[in-house]
C-alpha cells in the first residue's frame, strides 16, 4: 500500500505501437473478482452494498492522495491550469 492506496506492481511497459497498435502495460496478477456489469447482477443486496461501499472507500483514498508527495504532479495538467 502506498499513499493509502493499494497498488499492484507494473511488470512491463511497452511503448512500441507496432506490437499491439498502441502503448500498453502489464500489471502483476491480483486475486479477486471482476464485475463487468456495474449493476452487479447475481449478487445479494448485502453483497452489492459491500461492493459499492468498498468502491466508495477506495475512490475517497485515491482522491486524498497528495499528488506532489506521490510524485504525480507532472502526470497531467491541473484543472486550474488547463486551457479549453
Amino acid at each position: 500500500m502506498q499513499h493509502g492506496v493499494c497498488l499492484c506492481v507494473c511488470v512491463c511497459v511497452c511503448v512500441c505501437v507496432s506490437v499491439l497498435g498502441s502503448a500498453f502495460y502489464v500489471m502483476e496478477y491480483v486475486a479477486g473478482r471482476v464485475f463487468p456489469d456495474p449493476l452487479l447482477p447475481g449478487l445479494s443486496n448485502s453483497d452489492r452494498q459491500q461492493v459499492y461501499e468498498s468502491m466508495c472507500r477506495v475512490l475517497a483514498q485515491i482522491h486524498s492522495v497528495d499528488i506532489n508527495a506521490a510524485q504525480l504532479h507532472d502526470f497531467s495538467k491541473s484543472p486550474r491550469t488547463s486551457r479549453h
